[in-house]
């Protein structure tokens, strides 16, 4: 019997902790509309998981459900209620049985949309670049604080939050007056809004490093065809499949924060002989739509590494950048509708993002490239 399958067992014989977890909440779902869950993970995949990180894990994997379910919703608005967890007679599964639901059973799926025509501001002390962001945030405010005068209390980022599927049209600039216009279109949640409550300063975030499992391992949890394969700078995920796999992990609705990314490239000469665009990984937005980030790396006249950026219809051309041999960062910094991106510490420039809410991240790997870490931090 492995230490694992010990420990475990003697996890089992505590009765006051199994009571504990088998009453947590009981009874408090009655007022609430809650779903039942039952969903297990292979142990196989585990092994130097402790109890704790087991629980961590299964519980990621059922609240990753209600990101899609429940638009709108971050992190801290799931709850769970008489939960327990169990494994399989042969201790080859570990399992979580629960209701998962919302703390208020009073929010809707549904969003409400909004329509502003010919939205006008003085702009003259404005600068160009930032009229559009200007006039959406001050259109957004004025007809939102109009239908939701309680809402004029709330830190102003949560109401954003719950701003999704923004569109801009007919920008005008008048000379004359001094008068920027525009149309809009957005929907808003305004019982995300209701739901948060910034005092309780639980914002979403995650850190994953991999050192809960060992090389060898095949962590389901982040995709198919990975394993986990040891580095000089600590475990890593990657794929022995020769085309390459995706590690996806859950983004919490991100509005606003960090994603840092630290990623092994075993091969980087052939990256750079290829001369053609990599993709370095992709956004996922609440609304379905996606942003791919591709580099290109190539060299300059003097034999200096620089690099193209590509998002969508964005292009960041001959950037110079840092490309350390075997071990490279990137680090997106999202402030509402634009993120920031940073290459090993050095900014390289900034695009807007084809969504509000960043729901999931997906990072290519091969035997050439592992992803050693993840860190997610919303502010």
């Amino acid at each position: 019997m492995n230490n694992f399958k010990k420990s475990f067992i003697k996890f089992l014989k505590k009765p006051n902790l199994i009571f504990f977890i088998c009453i947590l909440c009981f009874g408090c779902a009655s007022k609430q509309n809650f779903e039942n869950i039952n969903l297990c993970i292979d142990t196989k995949n585990y092994e130097q998981a402790n109890i704790e990180e087991f629980k961590k894990i299964l519980n990621k994997k059922a609240s990753e459900k209600f990101f899609k379910k429940y638009k709108g919703v971050s992190a801290n608005e799931i709850v769970f209620v008489n939960k327990k967890y169990y494994n399989t007679e042969k201790l080859d599964k570990l399992c979580i049985e629960a209701k998962i639901g919302l703390k208020n059973s009073s929010f809707k799926k549904k969003n409400e949309k909004i329509k502003i025509k010919n939205f006008c501001l003085n702009s003259k002390d404005t600068k160009l670049g930032d009229i559009k962001d200007y006039l959406s945030k001050e259109a957004l405010k004025t007809e939102i604080y109009s239908k939701y005068p309680e809402f004029k209390n709330k830190d102003y980022q949560i109401i954003e939050k719950n701003i999704s599927n923004l569109k801009i049209s007919n920008p005008s600039f008048d000379f004359k007056t001094n008068m920027s216009c525009i149309n809009l279109k957005a929907d808003f949640y305004p019982e995300g809004v209701i739901l948060s409550d910034k005092k309780q300063n639980n914002n979403f975030g995650f850190v994953e490093d991999f050192k809960g499992f060992k090389p060898g391992d095949k962590p389901e949890i982040y995709g198919k065809n990975l394993v986990i394969q040891q580095t000089n700078e600590g475990p890593g995920l990657t794929t022995l499949s020769k085309n390459k796999a995706i590690a996806e992990f859950i983004g919490g609705n991100l509005n606003s924060g960090e994603i840092k990314i630290s990623i092994i490239h075993k091969n980087e000469e052939s990256i750079i002989k290829k001369e053609k665009f990599i993709t370095f990984l992709s956004l996922e937005f609440l609304n379905k739509k996606k942003d791919i980030i591709e580099i290109l790396f190539k060299k300059d006249k003097y034999n200096l590494l620089i690099s193209d950026f590509k998002i969508g219809k964005t292009r960041l051309k001959n950037i110079k950048v840092l490309f350390a041999k075997n071990f490279n960062e990137i680090k997106l910094v999202k402030s509402g509708m634009e993120i920031k991106i940073f290459f090993n510490g050095k900014y390289t420039g900034s695009f807007y993002p084809s969504g509000t809410l960043i729901e999931k991240i997906s990072i290519p790997v091969s035997q050439d490239i592992i992803v050693c870490g993840i860190e997610v931090s919303e502010k």
